[in-house]
């Protein structure tokens, strides 16, 4: 900003080489008050307390670190998926992928495009890092657990699996009901009788507790029941072993404000942040619900399903109750722990709905338009910029988020510093 405002002032005094002081005033002015909209970030490093956006009403909240960190490690021990390792495995991670896809075209079971295509960037790849939503509509307000993996060495096969596995899932499903939509026009097919019930079960947080081999194994009896030899030139044996090199090698790094980074390795269930775990996690309960429910019955403690039936059930945001010769179905409010936006109906008057934390620093950011022009008139009234139009756009109204909740740990816990050698 500072070379484009003393172009201007160049050019319209006629003037070349040295910058006035003018100009460095104006500056100086404007740099303080872009550092009053970051102070909120600056306060969050600083200071003993820790910001998250909420799970369902998308507001914030705020707590001790402390907190946050020991329902960190309640979730951690809970689902005693995780072990913390010392250093960034990063670079094992690269290489091990790399290796895996090189075996695979030194054996032909991968043709050499696809090793291009799929072989993780040392440059441009990134560990996979954990960060948290706070479920405060819940009983003791637990975290959500999400993991970013973008930039993971792991997200071209992934993401390979997911595009090329998925189509052929639902090609052969009869029906998928994603939404409640669907599940209405679902019902719409079928009249009722006085024998007829209606049954739903749930599985507990399935996607983070899916067995690995026994889902990995699932999928390709799937594609070999249905006659697939090969998906994209590759054998259900390439496949599954790309699928096992995804679930074998989940790690992520964990990075709460003001704290140092942790390293932690999967060692079960669905690789989180991962696109192909989705697709376990469709095709195991349809496939193999029986194993499920085996594990269920054998008390595998992270196995838990849960079953509702008869004349009423609550599904997805819908409550169905079978009458002659239809069903009808009302609005499913699930019970919340504490006043929040629910769905279909807000507990909240319509002029608290808008977060007041978020709201304040929104309109900060919106009126520092107007803060410019007033320091512009103040500097330069009087001189050759007077007249001159000036337009103020700024993204600070786009990254809010960022600024009030931090989320992407640093660059040296999830990228591959160049060493002295390299330099």
């Amino acid at each position: 900003m500072k070379e484009k405002v003393a172009k201007a002032w160049r050019r319209e005094t006629n003037t070349i080489g040295r910058e006035p002081p003018i100009v460095e005033n104006f500056c100086q002015r404007i740099e303080e008050e872009v550092k009053k909209l970051s102070r909120p970030k600056q306060q969050q490093k600083t200071l003993q307390y820790h910001r998250l956006q909420t799970d369902k009403s998308k507001v914030f909240h705020i707590d001790t670190r402390e907190n946050y960190m020991e329902k960190s490690e309640i979730y951690m021990s809970k689902t005693n998926a995780y072990i913390e390792i010392p250093e960034s495995p990063l670079k094992e991670m690269i290489d091990r992928t790399d290796k895996l896809l090189r075996n695979l075209v030194s054996k032909k079971q991968m043709p050499q495009y696809m090793l291009d295509r799929l072989r993780p960037s040392l440059t441009e790849s990134e560990l996979p890092h954990l960060y948290y939503t706070l479920k405060d509509h819940k009983i003791e307000e637990p975290l959500r657990p999400i993991v970013s993996g973008i930039k993971s060495p792991l997200a071209k096969i992934s993401s390979f699996l997911d595009k090329n596995i998925r189509p052929l899932f639902d090609k052969h499903t009869p029906y998928t009901l994603s939404n409640s939509i669907k599940f209405l026009q679902h019902l719409k097919r079928f009249q009722t009788t006085s024998e007829m019930n209606i049954y739903t079960f749930d599985i507990v947080d399935l996607y983070t507790m899916i067995p690995q081999k026994e889902s990995v194994l699932v999928v390709c009896e799937f594609l070999g029941r249905q006659g697939y030899k090969k998906v994209r030139g590759l054998s259900i044996n390439t496949i599954k072993s790309l699928f096992l090199h995804v679930l074998e090698s989940s790690y992520f790094v964990l990075q709460l404000s003001g704290k140092d980074p942790k390293f932690y390795k999967q060692i079960r269930r669905g690789a989180m942040g991962s696109a192909c775990t989705q697709v376990l996690a469709d095709i195991l309960p349809s496939e193999k619900i029986e194993l499920l429910s085996e594990l269920n019955k054998k008390k595998d403690p992270n196995i838990k399903i849960t079953r509702e039936g008869g004349k009423t059930v609550d599904y997805l945001d819908v409550t169905t109750t079978i009458e002659m010769p239809n069903f009808r179905t009302t609005v499913f409010r699930k019970f919340a722990a504490q006043p929040y936006v629910l769905p279909f109906h807000s507990s909240h008057p319509r002029h608290i709905i808008r977060n007041i934390p978020y709201t304040l620093t929104l309109r900060a950011a919106q009126n520092f338009g107007a803060r410019f022009h007033q320091i512009w008139q103040e500097i330069f009234e009087g001189t050759p910029l007077d007249n001159i139009p000036v337009i103020y756009a700024n993204r600070v109204t786009d990254s809010l988020r960022h600024l009030l909740v931090k989320k992407r740990p640093s660059k040296e816990a999830i990228r591959l510093l160049p060493t002295s050698s390299e330099e």
